[in-house]
């Protein structure tokens, strides 16, 4: 309903019926029509009205039956003055005042129209309810337009660029709603840089980052007008997993470094003792320093190049290199098997671990820090240590292990994989039912027509989830295709939905 020039709006107390009158109304009483409760006029759509449904008593109270004539009490609110009256603390016929209801002049109790009174407190009780559920709606209205501009900024940007048209309807929208055109700008940013950051998340998720992610990530920060900033722990994840797509780039075009060298380092063998020495590995398998100083990889040789000793260990003995978040496992054919731990671990040690690990197995490596430690924890270990009254230095029952004898104990995966065209077809649905080690499974497609070395991704039950990034099915498929064998299973969710998948022989 819409209000004359000489009429106002009011919103009925009890049930918000809307009801105009005109100006000589206000102040009046009637009957709302729709909920036939008893209620004052009064313009309440943009005041409070309260105040106006409030009134105050006086009242005298005798002093000594009487016979010491009165004295005023109050002001006392209405509802008090209801509370005494129903006491009988208020009398009858006590006289009592009301500036607003008995212009200031003194009645009678038992004259008062007290259902007058209680009407208008009733109302205003509803009206401070009415207001409650008015505040409580703009509430919800509020979260519901903040909801609606958060989709539609995400929205706008989930294609990785926000054009002019895009920005100008997000503020047209927050405008209407009562937003400010700086809130709107600082949830821009919020989301783009979130977005951003969801992108370098799966960018680095398998351990490679390649040109075309660079590119892709570029092209992301100039779409949404920033600039490519990344926290600490994301620039070390950036630079660990690029160090490993040129390190794959090396290995398919054989110009693979063949020397290597990194400056402090401490060398063990693995060695089994009958009475405890050096650092445990379980089973009576533990590390024996030889030294710390300069290790370096040559063309025919390892080499430990310390201050006190220089030792030299045959290439052709190594069997194999194992990547640990502690150090790296260098498995020896003939001889004793080796463990080399920094004295300080960084980027500089990751590159020299992935590169001898490349250079070993000639195949690629991830660019994913381990989570496993090649040295237990000491809980583990705790079920085997002897009594320390032992004799610590006896080496007189140290053996050499023979050359398969050790192997570490974690279950750790060979190579993990980031799953991509998970958004074709009904695909997510599958992948939203999938749980953390749920077995999946790797089939080459020869034929595929887009792609001849695709590797598709399907779960038990034999509906697809998607593929291998192109890039990796470069080198991985003709791997498949020699006749190598591998258990799949999920490792972790992206922050995107896809999934990562732990691969092992």
């Amino acid at each position: 309903m819409t209000s004359g020039s000489n009429t106002s709006i009011f919103l009925c107390s009890f049930c918000e019926q809307a009801i105009e009158f005109r100006q000589e109304q206000e102040g009046k009483r009637i009957q709302c029509p729709k909920c036939r409760k008893n209620v004052w006029l009064y313009d309440n759509k943009g005041i409070l009205i309260g105040a106006k449904l409030t009134s105050t008593w006086f009242y005298k109270r005798p002093k000594l039956f009487g016979l010491l004539g009165s004295s005023l009490v109050g002001p006392i609110q209405d509802t008090e003055f209801l509370e005494l009256i129903h006491r009988g603390e208020i009398g009858l016929e006590m006289d009592v005042q009301s500036p607003e209801l008995t212009r200031g002049k003194d009645v009678q109790a038992g004259k008062v129209n007290l259902n007058l009174v209680r009407d208008r407190c009733s109302q205003r009780n509803a009206e401070e309810q009415r207001l409650r559920n008015v505040q409580a709606r703009e509430r919800q209205r509020d979260a519901r337009n903040r909801d609606t501009l958060l989709q539609g900024v995400r929205t706008a940007i989930a294609d990785g660029s926000l054009s002019l048209k895009e920005r100008h309807q997000l503020l047209a929208f927050a405008a209407k709603a009562g937003i400010s055109e700086s809130e709107v700008e600082d949830l821009l940013r919020q989301e783009s840089l979130t977005l951003l950051g969801q992108v370098v998340d799966d960018a680095v998720s398998d351990g490679f980052f390649d040109d075309s992610e660079n590119e892709k990530l570029s092209k992301i920060a100039i779409g949404l007008g920033l600039s490519l900033q990344f926290t600490k722990d994301q620039e070390f994840r950036l630079s660990l997993a690029r160090a490993a797509w040129e390190l794959l780039k090396a290995l398919q075009a054989n110009t693979l470094p063949q020397t290597l060298e990194f400056e402090d380092a401490e060398v063990f063998e693995i060695v089994v003792l009958k009475r405890p020495s050096g650092i445990p590995l379980g089973n009576d398998h533990y590390l024996k320093s030889i030294g710390v100083g300069v290790v370096k990889r040559a063309d025919k040789s390892f080499l430990l190049d310390g201050r006190l000793i220089a030792r030299k260990f045959a290439l052709s003995s190594i069997a194999n290199v194992q990547w640990f978040s502690d150090g790296l496992f260098i498995k020896r054919s003939t001889g004793k098997s080796l463990f080399i731990r920094p004295t300080k671990l960084g980027l500089d040690w990751y590159r020299f671990a992935m590169t001898m690990e490349v250079l070993s197995k000639g195949e690629p490596v991830l660019g994913v820090l381990p989570e496993d430690s090649f040295i237990p924890a000491a809980d583990i270990l705790a079920s085997e240590l002897i009594d320390g009254s032992v004799g610590d230095n006896d080496f007189s029952s140290e053996f050499e292990s023979s050359p398969d004898s050790w192997e570490p104990a974690s279950r750790i995966p060979r190579f993990t994989f980031r799953i991509v065209g998970e958004s074709y077809e009904n695909r997510q649905h599958e992948l939203n039912r999938l749980s953390i080690g749920d077995e999946v499974l790797l089939v080459r497609e020869p034929g595929n027509p887009y792609d001849c070395n695709a590797v598709a991704v399907f779960n038990q039950e034999q509906k697809q989830l998607g593929y291998l990034k192109r890039e990796v099915s470069l080198w991985f498929a003709p791997i498949l295709d020699r006749g190598r064998r591998f258990q799949c299973e999920v490792k972790h969710r992206t922050s995107s939905g896809g999934i990562v998948i732990s691969v092992f022989e």
